[in-house]
């Protein structure tokens, strides 16, 4: 099981050194990547679900999931912003890994 762990670090480092970067990149920051984007399109898909409630009682739900889904996306942006040394705009393009 070991191998097969460090083959999987193997194989980030070399895409990531294929990319033209050296640095390794911990799981905990892909996590968090990967939490990100999630919460970006959670915040798309509330915007997308306010737009066509109809009902009053939907539009208090629809503001609800909203606001909450913008609070998770603003407080994941902030925690990825407090971390030093990552190249955060590189992965724009598209995932290394």
């Amino acid at each position: 099981m070991r191998t097969l762990a460090n083959w999987f670090n193997f194989r980030k480092l070399t895409k990531t050194a294929e990319a033209g970067r050296t640095k390794f990149v911990p799981d905990e920051i892909w996590q968090l990547k990967k939490d990100v984007e999630d919460a970006r399109k959670g915040w798309h898909n509330a915007c997308r679900f306010f737009n066509y409630v109809v009902e009053p009682d939907e539009v208090e739900y629809a503001i609800y999931h909203l606001k909450a889904a913008e609070q998770r996306y603003v407080m994941l942006i902030r925690k990825a912003k407090a971390i030093q040394g990552v190249d955060w705009p590189a992965w724009s393009a598209g995932d290394i890994r």
